[in-house]
């Protein structure tokens, strides 16, 4: 034996390996990450799937995984493997062939035949096993299943095991003892002729009878006598007269549920004094409330068979006293653990065992001398005490025969039971009996059930394109197996408490539950439970929730028993799958594991292809993307290339060259604008945008982005109006924002609506503060967005589809970067349209400042008006500029600029000749480029640094690189100013000046 710690409630993720006894407490507490079976909670759904059945199993089980076939096995398999069992955790996980070398040969063939897709089985099959030190012969049943994965692909072998030992002695000891038995024991015989069956109905209400001819016979009446609602007291025996007028009282004042009637009793016919045994059998019928209405039936009679059993039962008392002297004989029948009786060759009962007994819930005095067919484990099915009968004689022909079948146990449950009927014979092989030996495989019988159904939900959603015929197709296997009413998913909406209920199941006539509900509506319960991922089990729905606490709300749809798994992850729900049944339902352990097996299984599907989904539609917008930047780099570069021949070619057109100019002007800002928006997008995707938060009053913000947007509109001929609160913007509004960033975002959302607005549109700006937030919504007259455009409408390279001749360009990354800048803030953005061609809206959220009291607010510099934008003005003294860029082009157009404005320049293409030339040039300024050959920008600084009268030379980094790591960088190598390319030429000349002016 070995210890183990006291069972703990495991982790969510290992929640599948709960339970399982030592076996299962040893199983979680085993460190796998070593093991060929890699870390538990990475073990793959089929596995896990297979283990969770394997350790809620009463018998016998194991699971062989993988081309190795690594052992995991449950404590009641644990005991069959004897003295090797002593130590489990040195076998948990072995290669099978290495814990049971001995038997490879034996077994080894049926497990490869298993991996092939071959399950195979075998009964009573002899092992050698050590017990105490000693070898001992057992006999085992056991089965090999595959097992296979979501694709399909077989991954291990599942097996069920039960110890037959004892059947199999019993069986040898049965055998010599019913020899014994047979030679001085005569054959049993019995007569049963059936007689004609008679017809009544009874109105309970009116307490009228009418009875057929034959029934009158039955009960000793001429065909035409009259009958009425006493003639049936007057005419049972007066010794069954109290029994039969107390079960017919006691049906009437509490129905059964099926309504149904049976009984047998002693008549005396008032005629001819005759007593006969009459069988009846009648069933209720009800009206509208639910109250008793009548009664109809048949009767039968059954003297024949009743003198017959008795006779019977008085032949197979004699044969118990004869074989009652043979204790063999005794041992088998009292100590059998597995179900055992013994039959004429007629099929008339003479012993069973108290197994069987227990499991009917009779006597044996219910069943010597009876049909074994017409016994309580099969009569309650015609159809089932056929197949037996059926079974039972062609055993009385000499053959043996097994079958795996149902029966019914005593609190009205249907088992499993793998029965053999063999026959008996004598010295001189005369067949004198029939045996029946069973054993109740109902637990194998489910985990196969389980597997199979699991399989062909694998099998189906396999080759599945989309989730829908995922759901569509599980929830149907799903529900068939489970005999329900209806099976649906959901998926959760962000706020936690809306679903949609996209399909269901359900079985004909039930109404649909597609539509959008609120999980708070189904009470506090489903709640509590579904939200932090535990399952939501009701057997009755009005017993166990009060009306106003969810019962009514599940009564509206039509449900009175539901399970309902959810699937939470980063510890939001957000998807659901729910069996319900129309009627109340005791749930099983069982069914509830198979709906988690099921739930499981499914949503790994579906995110596999949802993941395939979103590969291609990543690939397609990048497709997109791509083709839409070369198409917006292209068309800003066509007029520049168009200006630049037209400034060669009008030399005498001054107007025109202005003219030309700006234009270039234009497109160059357009491309730049591009370019940053590009930046902008990467630094806020990979986390690198830090934000300039401070106090600033909204409506310095929202009149930057008005004036940066301002052209635009004009050009468009749009009309903009700004709307603040109680309509009074002189009142701050003070929020704890970058201003720029969110400027920049306005100013994106009023581009887009000036953009996509017809000629001489509206364009409105309202802004509303509420509680502790403030919402700014941009609304526009514009061409509109169509409803299944709006959920991606903010996702990376999204365009919505525009007509041609309103094209306004973008790469479908603006409102991306809206979406990204304003959560940075801890605000939101969303978007409504009520169609094509009605305009749109666009509403950000931001939380407003902590203290509204009047203060003066801060306005950054750049977002303030009037800043001085000097370009071409001479400098107030003549200054000594050094040039270093490798791009030969761009390092001879600054030096060009700068040399108009009346500078004295120095040119150089690589880091170390920058250096060389500073220590000759002494300039008052230098700008660097970064991405320099031979020496790049940061080197070239700390160099030039170094040289004697240049410790303090403000130097200005140039690049293409602005991200704020980038800025880090150039600060820290000696840079004082960092500017981007293309510098903006009234940046370089008021760093110029202010270097002047020193």
């Amino acid at each position: 034996m070995f210890d183990v710690p006291a069972p703990s409630s495991p982790a969510s993720s290992l929640a599948f390996a709960s339970g399982g006894g030592q076996m299962g407490a040893l199983l979680r507490e085993t460190a796998w990450s070593g093991t060929g079976l890699g870390p538990m909670d990475a073990w793959p759904p089929a596995l896990r799937v297979a283990v969770g059945i394997m350790l809620g199993m009463g018998q016998p089980g194991f699971v062989a995984w993988g081309p190795d076939l690594h052992l995991l096995f449950n404590d009641a398999y644990r005991a069959m493997l004897g003295a090797r069992g002593s130590d489990p955790a040195r076998l948990l996980g072995q290669p099978f062939r290495a814990v049971w070398p001995e038997i490879w040969d034996i077994v080894g063939p049926m497990f490869e035949g298993a991996l092939r897709g071959e399950p195979s089985w075998a009964d009573d099959h002899p092992f050698i096993v050590h017990h105490n030190g000693c070898p001992e012969q057992i006999h085992v049943r056991f089965s090999a299943t595959p097992l296979r994965d979501e694709t399909g692909v077989i991954v291990g072998v599942f097996c069920t095991c039960a110890d037959t030992t004892d059947t199999v002695r019993s069986q040898r000891e049965r055998d010599a003892a019913l020899a014994e038995l047979a030679a001085s024991k005569e054959t049993l015989e019995i007569a049963a002729d059936a007689a004609e069956f008679g017809l009544f109905e009874h109105d309970v209400k009116r307490d009228v009878a009418s009875w057929s001819p034959t029934a009158r016979a039955h009960f000793g009446l001429t065909p035409d006598a009259p009958v009425d609602a006493g003639t049936l007291g007057r005419a049972v025996h007066p010794e069954d007269r109290e029994r039969v007028q107390g079960e017919l009282a006691a049906m009437l004042a509490a129905p059964p549920a099926d309504g149904r009637y049976r009984g047998e009793y002693r008549a005396v016919g008032p005629e001819d004094g005759a007593v006969r045994w009459i069988g009846v059998r009648g069933r209720l019928f009800f009206d509208a409330d639910g109250k008793p209405q009548r009664m109809v039936g048949a009767t039968l009679d059954i003297t024949q068979r009743k003198e017959a059993e008795a006779q019977a039962q008085l032949a197979a008392r004699e044969a118990l006293a004869a074989a009652e002297a043979n204790a063999k004989f005794r041992a088998f029948f009292d100590q059998a653990t597995n179900f055992a009786a013994l039959m004429t060759v007629d099929g008339v009962v003479v012993e069973v065992n108290r197994v069987s007994l227990d499991a009917a819930g009779v006597v044996r005095e219910d069943v010597r001398g009876r049909p074994f067919w017409n016994c309580g484990w099969w009569s309650p099915s015609h159809t089932l005490a056929g197949e037996v009968r059926a079974l039972l004689l062609t055993a009385a022909g000499g053959e043996t025969v097994r079958r795996a079948l149902p029966y019914f146990v005593a609190a009205g449950g249907e088992r499993r039971t793998n029965i053999m009927f063999a026959p008996v014979r004598g010295d001189d092989g005369r067949i004198l009996f029939v045996a029946a030996t069973g054993v109740d495989v109902t637990e194998q019988h489910h985990a196969g059930e389980r597997l199979r159904l699991l399989d062909a939900i694998g099998e189906a959603t396999r080759i599945a394109a989309d989730p829908k015929a995922i759901m569509e197709e599980a929830t149907r296997l799903l529900g068939e197996h489970l005999g329900v009413t209806r099976v649906a998913y959901a998926d959760l909406e962000p706020d936690n408490d809306r679903f949609t209920i996209r399909h269901d199941w359900h079985v004909p006539g039930a109404m649909s539950t597609a539509g959008v509900y609120s999980l708070d509506l189904f009470g506090s319960r489903a709640t509590s439970n579904l939200r932090v991922g535990r399952n939501l089990v009701v057997g009755d729905v009005d017993r166990e929730l009060a009306p106003e606490d969810g019962a009514g709300m599940f009564n509206a749809i039509g449900i009175k028993a539901i399970v309902c798994c959810p699937l939470v992850k980063g510890g939001k729900l957000v998807a659901m799958m729910a069996v319900h049944q129309s009627g109340p339902r005791a749930w099983t352990g069982e069914e509830v594991a198979l709906i988690e097996a099921v739930v499981e299984r499914c949503w790994a599907h579906i995110e596999r292809v949802r993941g395939a989904a979103a590969l291609v539609e990543a690939d397609r917008r990048k497709s997109e993307f791509l083709a839409t930047l070369a198409h917006e780099l292209r068309n800003p570069l066509a007029p520049i290339r168009n200006g630049l021949e037209i400034l060669r070619l009008s030399h005498t057109k001054p107007e025109l060259q202005a003219s030309v100019r700006a234009m270039m002007e234009r497109q160059l800002g357009h491309m730049v604008h591009l370019i940053n928006d590009l930046l902008d997008i990467a630094r806020v995707s990979s986390g690198k945008v830090v934000l300039r938060i401070e106090r600033v009053a909204l409506q310095a913000v929202v009149g930057s982005a008005v004036e940066t947007s301002l052209p635009l509109l004009e050009a468009a001929g749009h009309t903009l109006a700004v709307e603040w609160p109680n309509a009074m913007p002189e009142a701050p509004l003070l929020l704890d924002i970058d201003a720029v960033r969110i400027s920049q975002v306005l100013s994106n959302l009023l581009s887009n609506a000036a953009k996509y607005t017809p000629q001489g549109g509206r364009i409105d700006i309202k802004v509303r503060g509420s509680g502790s937030e403030v919402a700014i919504a941009v609304s526009d007259t514009g061409i509109g967005i169509a409803a299944d455009s709006l959920p991606m409408l903010f996702e990376m390279f999204t365009q919505v589809a525009r007509s041609i001749d309103r094209s306004k360009g973008g790469l479908g990354i603006g409102l991306a970067l809206v979406r990204h800048l304003v959560q940075l803030h801890g605000g939101s953005v969303s978007a409504a349209s009520p169609g094509p061609g009605q305009g749109s809206t666009f509403t950000v959220r931001l939380p407003l400042g902590e203290a509204q009291e009047p203060v003066q607010a801060n306005v950054p510099a750049d977002l303030q008006s009037g800043v001085a934008r000097s370009a071409g003005t001479l400098p107030s003294r003549r200054l000594r500029v050094l040039v270093a860029d490798d791009n030969v082009d761009a390092a001879d157009t600054l030096r060009a600029l700068l040399e108009l404005s009346g500078h004295l320049t120095r040119v150089a293409h690589d880091g170390e000749e920058a250096v060389r030339l500073a220590a000759q040039f002494l300039p008052h300024i230098a700008f660097l480029d970064i991405g320099m050959p031979r020496l790049d920008g940061y080197g070239a600084a700390r160099a030039i640094r170094a040289l004697p009268g240049l410790e303090a030379v403000p130097l200005v980094a140039l690049t293409g690189w602005g991200a704020q790591d980038d800025r880090r960088r150039s600060r820290e190598a000696g840079f004082d100013e960092h500017l981007l390319k293309p510098a903006v030429p009234e940046e370089v000349a008021a760093l110029l000046e202010r270097v002047a002016r020193c």
